[in-house]
């Protein structure tokens, strides 16, 4: 108990750093006055030892696992560290404040104290407010005190100083292990740290500090890790490496990558379907991509493309693709100090009270660092029902909690709530898995939208994505403009229901991105809705089409071999929706705009094992000469985003383009019905459609 941690000179109670006999002292416990009392016996005892310490050569040492350990002083004086290992730190790392530019630190731990020394690029506290701050792990045990990857940080020594070239504040921080380990208001103050720095500007790069071991809870031999941080009143830090007590240095980059891996679920998809695995190929090659704005928000949660997919099994998935770290959350450790002065009495967040019992005194809200994903799925299709919210009644919700890019929780859940309160029940954990800035997730199918929000409450949104409308009677109108039941015709191994019409032959050979391979056509029968005819454009690449280049298709019903209407999409305004210009001495000035969602769609398809680029039509009779089964068509295409039959635009003037060059094709005409020979379906094994470009489509849902 004298001299060593307990009661007398030591880490206890008496001239140590917790209780004191007088004055206001260091230690941030209740001041009981202990009463003082004579023993000679055991005054002449201390005299007798510090003489014979002192006559021992004025070195002190302690026996430390075996080894003689020399006590470093905490005087300005660094000489003490001679000899000790260090840790080196790459030098301008610092985001260009030499300040806090960490170049090289040390620990040492012996019976008492644990020591370190931090150096830097330039002196640390002469700018204009800057923070140390030193993150340990006192038992070495990753899932106690505050979560950083690698380590569980128990304790944090926390050092601000501004421009005098002094420390303003130096203290000691625990970590309670009742908060959520990842709660940066976890921390309470428990006492001063005893730290010095020289005072001349030549010197202040170099800083020692010391904690009692009585303190954070450590013995001599304890393996312990740590990492130290700088930060400036400017968002500019630095940081090391995790350091081990033998100056073992764990990157901390590994240990997310370790630790996301560890996380991360892997389930098996189907052929040609979707791995639950953290790689993203099979969304490049199975599904539509769409892509989002590069919005104003923080990069980490700014959606730059999603998509979802629906296997032949009915297993749908989700994939985000963001600016910059998914699930990056905030890591606090870059921070301000949140103490900047001594002036006055320091009120600790710890007391004693004078029964001997500790109580833990601070209120302090949570400080959550972890960012969230809400999907958002109405798998009923019926918008009147459960959370409504951008254009969708939500019956389930996928919610997905990370920080560092690491998943920390990923759920489905039910919408059971009343008057649209948040209340969602029977949670199940769903198979998620991520890497930097990609994310999946296996859900439930249904019209859907994404919301993801930042720690401090930014969002980013990508707007409802209806993928079936509600059923109406034949001809009536919706809200969203859909008319009547609609479903593309069917395409699968065992056959299809399109029919070959145009094969095209290139005199000037058109780019890619418009050039026109064949065409297909189904009349609203074997598998489509029997109130809308067909057309398919297919491309003779993959991925060279785009939503922003023209694809039309001129009708002639008359056959009087002039084209009376001409089918477009409409990539100015809404690429999913088409527009009909009609033939009287000119097209009309501006396409007539259908109204209807997914009825013209960029999606690709696969023959003989090729992905090639397709578009194709979905025409309402109603538009169509009331399902006219008897006319001639072809197709023509052009590398620009206004309709060419526009008042003033390229075929303005003419109802039979026949202009062929790079940036436009046409094709020859087509006569429906044809010849009986013409009349066959495509054979079997030849095309199978494919969601694997930017666009989704209603048979993959």
């Amino acid at each position: 108990l004298t001299n060593g941690n307990g009661l007398t000179n030591g880490n206890g109670l008496t001239n140590g750093n917790g209780l004191q006999s007088y004055g206001d002292g260091l230690g941030g416990y209740s001041h009981i006055e202990l009463e003082g009392k004579s023993n000679t016996a055991r005054l002449t005892t201390i005299a007798l030892l510090l003489f014979f310490l002192l006559v021992g050569g004025g070195v002190y040492y302690l026996w430390d696992s075996g080894d003689l350990i020399d006590r470093i002083a905490i005087d300005g004086d660094f000489a003490d560290w001679d000899g000790k290992q260090t840790t080196v730190d790459p030098v301008g790392d610092s985001m260009g404040n030499a300040n806090i530019d960490l170049i090289e630190t040390a620990i040492t731990v012996d019976n008492v104290y644990t020591s370190f020394l931090v150096m830097t690029s330039e002196p640390l506290f002469f700018n204009e407010g800057n923070t140390i701050r030193i993150m340990i792990d006192t038992d070495n045990n990753p899932n106690t005190g505050y979560f950083l990857p690698g380590m569980g940080a128990d304790n944090m020594v926390e050092i601000y100083g501004k421009n005098n070239g002094q420390i303003d504040t130096s203290l000691l921080y625990v970590f309670d292990n009742a908060r959520d380990v990842n709660d940066w208001n976890g921390f309470y103050s428990l006492t001063a740290v005893k730290s010095n720095i020289t005072s001349a500007k030549s010197a202040g790069s170099i800083m020692e500090l010391q904690v009692p071991n009585f303190d954070i809870g450590i013995q001599a031999g304890n393996s312990i890790k740590y990492i130290i941080t700088t930060a400036d009143s400017n968002g500019n830090f630095d940081t090391t490496n995790i350091i081990d007590l033998s100056n073992k240095e764990y990157l901390f980059i590994n240990n997310v990558k370790i630790l996301r891996d560890n996380n991360n679920d892997y389930r098996k998809g189907l052929l040609d379907g979707i791995d639950i695995d953290g790689t993203f190929t099979d969304w490049k090659q199975n599904a539509n991509i769409k892509s989002d704005s590069n919005d104003d928000v923080v990069s980490d949660i700014d959606i730059l493309q999603y998509a979802n997919f629906t296997d032949k099994s009915g297993d749908t998935f989700y994939y985000i693709n963001v600016e910059e770290t998914i699930l990056g959350g905030k890591n606090f450790t870059d921070v301000e100090a949140r103490h900047k002065s001594t002036e006055g009495n320091l009120n600790f967040d710890i007391t004693l009270e004078e029964m001997g019992a500790s109580e833990i005194k601070y209120d302090i809200p949570e400080l959550n660092g972890k960012d969230e994903i809400f999907i958002f799925i109405d798998s009923d299709y019926n918008q009147s029902t459960g959370y409504m919210s951008e254009t969708i009644g939500a019956d389930k919700l996928i919610q997905i909690t990370g920080q560092y890019g690491i998943i920390t929780e990923s759920t489905i859940s039910n919408y059971n709530g009343i008057d649209n309160n948040w209340n969602w029940i029977s949670k199940i954990d769903i198979a998620t898995a991520n890497d930097y800035n990609e994310i999946e997730v296996l859900g439930t199918d249904g019209n859907y939208y994404i919301h993801i929000t930042s720690w401090n409450n930014e969002e980013d949104i990508v707007e409802a994505e209806i993928i079936n409308k509600i059923t109406l009677p034949s001809n009536s109108t919706g809200e969203d403009g859909s008319r009547g039941t609609f479903s593309w015709p069917t395409t699968d191994t065992d056959g299809t229901s399109w029919t070959l019409g145009i094969t095209d032959s290139d005199g000037t050979n058109p780019d890619d991105d418009i050039d026109v391979w064949s065409v297909y056509h189904n009349l609203g029968v074997s598998g489509g809705s029997n109130d809308h005819t067909f057309f398919m454009i297919v491309g003779p690449g993959d991925r060279e089409y785009d939503d922003a280049k023209t694809y039309a298709i001129l009708v002639d019903f008359d056959e009087d071999n002039t084209f009376d209407t001409a089918y477009i999409n409409d990539p100015a305004s809404d690429t999913d929706r088409y527009g009909t210009h009609t033939w009287s001495s000119a097209w009309s000035t501006s396409p007539t705009e259908d109204g209807s969602d997914n009825h013209a769609l960029l999606d690709s398809a696969k023959w003989s094992g090729t992905w090639h680029d397709i578009f194709k039509f979905a025409i309402d009779d109603d538009d169509f000469n009331s399902g006219d089964n008897t006319f001639n068509y072809k197709v023509v295409t052009i590398d620009d985003d206004n309709s060419p039959f526009s008042s003033g635009e390229t075929w303005a003037s003419t109802n039979s383009p026949t202009e062929e060059t790079t940036e436009k094709d046409f094709t020859g005409s087509a006569s429906i019905p044809e010849f009986s020979t013409l009349l066959m379906p495509v054979a079997s094994v030849l095309l199978i459609v494919g969601n694997r470009v930017r666009r989704k489509t209603n048979d993959q849902h």
